[in-house]
Formats: structure tokens, sequence, C-alpha cells
């Protein structure tokens, strides 16, 4: 999924989102922390449709301007998701969306 904002008249990718089969996980994981070094990592409880319940393993880097985020088990066991955000577009954009749904509960 690729995301775009217009921004001083020109449509700029703030994000990009894929999901893929979470057996490459690991090796993802280790390209990004060879390249970019240690992640924060966050372990959360996840709970399968059917009720199994494992932990998903959120690795996080933050340069300030963009992140990357890794999420191993990504709603699903079966994949990870992995997300590039510029972060004062996406600031921009949430608080378009944020604009939106004021506007929207105005009118109830």
């Amino acid at each position: 999924m690729f995301r775009f904002i217009e921004s001083d008249g020109n449509m700029r990718l703030f994000e990009i989102t894929f999901y893929a089969n979470n057996q490459y996980h690991p090796a993802i994981l280790d390209a990004l922390s060879r390249g970019y070094g240690a992640p924060q990592d966050e372990a959360e409880p996840f709970i399968t449709r059917a009720g199994g319940e494992f932990t998903s393993v959120t690795s996080i880097w933050d340069n300030g301007s963009s992140t990357i985020t890794l999420t191993d088990r990504c709603r699903h066991l079966e994949r990870y998701c992995l997300t590039y955000e510029h972060k004062a577009l996406a600031s921009q954009y949430d608080a378009i969306i944020e604009a939106q749904a004021d506007e929207a509960a105005s009118r109830i």
C-alpha cells in the first residue's frame, strides 16, 4: 500500500506498507538491523481468530524524520508487515483525517 498527501502543490509519498510471508521475517529483521542498527522492540500479546495466544514483536527504527516498523505476526500468524513512514507528512495526513472526523461529528 502506498499513501500520498498533497504538500506544496505536489503529491508526496509518505507511507509504504506491505505484508509478506512470515517465514521471511528473520531475514528481513537481520537485514534491517545490519543496515540501521538495533531496533527498539515492543512485544504484545496476539490472539488469533480461533483464540490461540501468541506474542507479536514490533521492531522500530526511528531516525527523527522517518520510521521503519517491522511487525512479526501482523494480525495474522503467517505474515509480517513492514512500514516506512515520513513523520512530518504523516502528521499532516493525520491532522487532515482528524479535521474531517471533527467536521463529520459536528453534523450529528
